[in-house]
């Protein structure tokens, strides 16, 4: 759970930046521990399946609710707020679905990212990601699920990218850095794009 700079009171209880839950935890940091471990586990799930799915835009939701809709009533739902983190404000609500679907039309066609290089792969990557973190298109957990969504995909394509402890700060960083200048975030992929 993020600590975002806006309050809102539609998402969060009044007063705070504890978002409502379906555990009614009023506190933030049990807030955040639980939605680790609940989030955590429905990722492993995730992680069970091979999807033949269309990676689409309603994939993309599905997927936000399947892995917050223990604690949120809103998951796989576009938010309804600005929100905003230190310094950067995400794309205003009003044109996130419409952004969004958008994106996901020109993900579908091409052709899911099946037809290109390992080169051009890293670059298009880099673009979605970017674009998908820009957007933010969930009042909470667009990391996760954008790790997850390109997961799935590039495990159909036989790849993966390897987030470990040790490289999980610099990911983060360049992700903060992409909507200025996506180059770390490129070199990130680059160093850690693997085969199956």
């Amino acid at each position: 759970m993020k600590d975002y700079t806006e309050k809102d009171n539609l998402y969060c209880y009044k007063g705070t930046i504890v978002l409502k839950n379906r555990l009614n935890i009023t506190d933030f940091e049990r807030l955040a521990q639980a939605e680790d471990e609940i989030t955590a586990v429905n990722l492993a799930e995730l992680q069970q399946h091979v999807f033949d799915d269309k990676l689409d835009y309603e994939f993309f939701l599905w997927l936000h609710q399947f892995v917050f809709s223990d604690i949120y009533e809103w998951a796989g739902t576009i938010r309804k707020v600005d929100i905003s983190k230190e310094n950067f404000k995400f794309a205003h609500y009003s044109f996130v679905e419409n952004e969004l679907r958008k994106l996901f039309k020109q993900l579908e066609e091409e052709s899911y990212l099946k037809k290109y290089s390992r080169t051009d792969l890293v670059k298009k990557l880099t673009f979605y990601m970017t674009e998908l973190n820009v957007l933010h298109p969930f009042r909470e957990g667009n990391g996760r699920i954008i790790r997850e969504y390109f997961r799935i995909l590039l495990e159909s394509l036989g790849y993966y990218i390897n987030f470990t402890k040790n490289n999980k700060a610099s990911y983060f960083k360049a992700m903060i850095d992409s909507p200025y200048d996506s180059e770390n975030l490129l070199k990130f992929i680059q160093n850690n794009l693997r085969n199956i």
